[in-house]
């Protein structure tokens, strides 16, 4: 009988230590399980991280090209506006010319020389004569006498 106890006893201690084995065997396939899941994860993010950067790289790209597009697209517009412009105010100055150029006489260019002689004060005026030229002033200075240097 005191075989039997003592495979009895024997029997419990090894079931005891099988169970304490299979317990600490189940934390270990816990613990390996946790850490692929871990790794997986991390891998899965980085492999995302590449993808939505790259994604958001070309999105960039694409944008700052449609922004440069957009941008040359108005500086041509403005230079056509400007050169459009510049063609309206040279047209006008060119009919404003036309009209002057007709309207001038010999008449009206003695009337505004006469008209301007009112605001000129204590200024030398040359007055033209028939062939074109002024008429100089020999003595322009007193007391200077014609060829002496002062």
């Amino acid at each position: 009988m005191s075989e039997v106890l003592v495979d009895d006893r024997r029997l419990r201690e090894l079931e005891r230590d099988a169970a304490a084995y299979n317990n600490e065997k189940r934390w270990v396939r816990w613990i390996i399980a946790g850490t692929i899941a871990v790794v997986l994860l991390l891998f899965a993010i980085f492999i995302s991280a590449r993808l939505i950067g790259t994604q958001l790289n070309l999105y960039k790209a694409n944008t700052e090209k449609q922004a440069a597009i957009a941008e040359a697209k108005a500086l041509a517009d403005s230079a056509a506006f400007k050169a459009e412009a510049e063609v309206t105010r040279s047209e006008g100055v060119a009919k404003a010319n036309k009209i002057i150029a007709e309207s001038i006489t010999d008449e009206y260019i003695r009337w505004l020389y006469v008209d301007q002689l009112d605001e000129i004060q204590g200024q030398v005026i040359y007055i033209p004569t028939e062939g074109g030229l002024p008429i100089l002033e020999a003595n322009r200075l007193p007391g200077v006498a014609p060829g002496q240097d002062e």
